[in-house]
């Protein structure tokens, strides 16, 4: 996982190659706090468009729940996704969503960027 900030457009990025579990998540929590407390940045692109999904349906519902545990219910996050992730991606947004969270998910960045930044 890589956690980046772009100066230019003020938006922090996370990018996912490989195996995207449970424990990525949580470590990948930790990391993007850090990030957005470090740029005072609430805006987030997470490209999993290389990610391998390891989740089961029961944690892609907990994650947004953990999401507003570490105090992130105002970031505005755009998650781009592999066609083949569509299911379970739409699944994370309606709950993610039902729990108050500002989540669009996309197969395109240019798409993506353009909500986020919008």
């Amino acid at each position: 996982m890589r956690v980046t900030y772009n100066e230019e457009q003020r938006f922090i990025e996370t990018s996912i190659i490989g195996l995207l579990d449970m424990e990525a998540v949580e470590r990948g929590l930790v990391e993007m706090n850090t990030v957005m407390d470090r740029y005072d940045c609430r805006q987030v692109l997470y490209d999993l468009t290389q990610a391998e999904l390891g989740l089961e349906t029961h944690e892609i519902y907990f994650i947004p729940k953990l999401l507003k545990e570490s105090g992130n219910m105002i970031v505005k996050r755009a998650v781009i996704f592999s066609p083949d992730d569509e299911q379970d991606m739409a699944f994370f947004e309606t709950v993610a969503a039902n729990q108050g969270l500002t989540v669009q998910i996309f197969t395109e960045r240019k798409a993506a960027l353009d909500w986020l930044l919008a």
